[in-house]
């Protein structure tokens, strides 16, 4: 959409943070509600604590990440879009990036599943 003229700010720019962002203002306080709540017993405390291990793993990882999503995608669609691909770094392994995607979206998926019933 932003190279397609239909966006202003390039929302690549400020990614990273964002995601920070979300798991300290959503997902976590989100966990942290389920685990006060006790909808899950023992086992709510594990998702708080894989929430915050997520949020370490991007702060560890996350700009890689967001760069290797960036180029592959410009690699992709360097015809179409004109412009030349990013400045290669050491690209990301696809399967981290699957796995960190995975763990997201299992962690994510367990507490919205449920938040709904404290």
């Amino acid at each position: 959409m932003y190279l397609a003229g239909r966006l202003e700010k390039d929302p690549s720019v400020g990614w990273y943070e964002g995601e920070i962002g979300f798991f300290d203002f959503y997902i976590i306080p989100l966990a942290r509600k389920l685990e006060t709540c006790g909808i899950f017993g023992v086992s709510s405390s594990e998702y708080l604590g894989y929430a915050e291990n997520n949020r370490m793993e991007w702060v560890t990882k996350g700009t890689e990440l967001v760069e290797g999503y960036l180029q592959r995608f410009y690699a992709e669609h360097e015809t179409e879009i004109g412009q030349e691909v990013a400045p290669s770094r050491d690209a990301v392994d696809d399967t981290d990036v699957k796995e960190s995607q995975v763990i997201l979206e299992d962690s994510l998926s367990i507490l919205l599943s449920n938040v709904m019933e404290c």
